[in-house]
């Protein structure tokens, strides 16, 4: 038993790093010159992914590798409706996303929906580091 939950530590541990990097990658996109639009929603994209898998795996949830946002929606708001609004506004764009990253050029509209995704993404997931114990945190020793 303790096997498992060290394993499934290591795993949500894992998850989260990945969704850090993923944001700091999607910062990047933020702040290049011109701002990389197309990284900033992919990356934001995988840096939520990321962090709900780590979080639903350090519950216990079973959750495919490949899983959509919406997939992951109920469970997580189940556990933490802390995490309601942040489904609420996201869902949205995750279903858009594979048309807006093949357009040509964004609307102004849209590149904007894409930047408060980036800044709601960032406070999604410090909400989630905040609904798990601080010994998950990546920079946790």
């Amino acid at each position: 038993m303790e096997a498992v939950v060290q394993d499934r530590t290591t795993e949500a541990r894992k998850l989260l790093a990945t969704a850090l990097e993923e944001l700091q990658q999607a910062r990047r996109a933020l702040e290049a010159q011109p701002t990389d639009y197309r990284g900033l929603l992919d990356h934001t994209l995988k840096a939520l992914k990321a962090a709900f898998r780590g979080f639903l795996t350090w519950h216990d949830v079973p959750v495919p590798e490949d899983a959509s946002l919406r997939l992951m929606a109920r469970p997580c708001t189940d556990l933490a409706s802390s995490l309601r609004l942040y489904f609420d506004l996201l869902l949205p764009l995750e279903a858009e996303a594979p048309s807006l990253l093949q357009k040509d050029a964004l609307s102004v509209n849209e590149r904007e929906r894409i930047r408060n995704a980036y800044f709601t993404a960032r406070n999604a997931i410090a909400t989630v580091l905040g609904e798990l114990p601080a010994s998950l945190h990546p920079t946790a020793a």
